[in-house]
């Protein structure tokens, strides 16, 4: 039986840095609040990517670097990236 109240919480693919349905769950099952963590590493868990100023503007991607990311992407680049 599949409960359908719990479908819209489902998703359909793998998000972008996981390559398998394991490792995200995985993820997911690793608490990321002050309690569990201390604070250097809650600050390094969830501090974003990439920081810019206030009202700087972001260009598109363009298809070309699209292309280049894609070229580049391979088996162990996932894992470079996570470290």
């Amino acid at each position: 039986k599949r409960n359908k109240k719990a479908k819209k919480y489902t998703i359909a693919n793998v998000p972008y840095p996981f390559t398998s349905k394991q490792q995200y769950e995985q993820s997911l099952r690793h608490p990321l609040g002050r309690d569990w963590n201390t604070q250097k590493s809650y600050h390094e868990m969830t501090k974003p990517e990439v920081i810019t100023k206030m009202g700087t503007i972001i260009d598109p991607i363009s298809v070309e670097t699209l292309k280049k990311h894609a070229k580049g992407k391979g088996k162990n680049s996932a894992k470079k990236r996570r470290k």
